[in-house]
């Protein structure tokens, strides 16, 4: 017969260690240390930074031109939505998918655009862990009467990882439709700027 002790320490020795495996569930405001922010600009004025944006274009320009999505570009539409996404590939370092979703905001707010606010968050999906960091982004509305200018629509700017390493990166757009609105302007100018020198 088991003893009260031996039953407890295995149920709660099990209870540790399922603990120790099932990572913290979370969604947080997402805020960029004086570290990253160094490193950050340190790195968008860098060869390596004009390099990797340059492969990037040249790469959603084929997509684009084909239609279809290559090894490191795809671009994809539906009803009100338009987007690109760069792959997990060894192009692209965990780092610099950062660094670039980072350059896009800041590009994107050259637009005519404001940051909304910035999340991560993190959850267990079967057997993996998936974190996932966005910066959302609105036109700024200058007319107070409809019709609105929407510019390119609403801006989503997100990162994915699975288990530690990189899905994608992608940005996406969200329209508006009805007399509420202007037409928005295309989303093949955003995304050239975004992917500029």
């Amino acid at each position: 017969m088991i003893k009260i002790n031996e039953l407890l320490n295995k149920i709660f020795s099990s209870q540790e260690d399922m603990t120790k495996r099932v990572p913290e569930a979370f969604s947080n405001t997402l805020k960029r240390d004086d570290v990253f922010k160094e490193q950050f600009e340190s790195w968008k004025n860098s060869p390596q930074a004009t390099s990797l944006i340059e492969k990037v274009a040249e790469n959603y320009k084929l997509s684009y031109t084909e239609g279809l999505p290559n090894d490191v570009v795809g671009y994809h539409e539906g009803q009100g939505f338009k987007g690109i996404y760069i792959k997990n590939n060894q192009l692209i370092s965990k780092e610099a998918y950062l660094y670039l979703m980072d350059l896009f905001m800041e590009r994107a707010e050259t637009l005519n655009y404001r940051h909304y606010h910035s999340m991560e968050e993190q959850k267990l999906k079967g057997d993996h862990i998936l974190y996932r960091q966005y910066h959302y982004l609105k036109p700024e509305i200058n007319n107070l009467e409809a019709p609105y200018n929407q510019e390119y629509g609403n801006i989503l700017i997100e990162y994915d990882m699975r288990d530690d390493e990189p899905q994608f990166l992608k940005v996406s757009l969200t329209t508006y439709s009805g007399f509420d609105y202007l037409e928005p302007r295309p989303a093949a100018e955003l995304f050239r700027t975004l992917l500029s020198k």
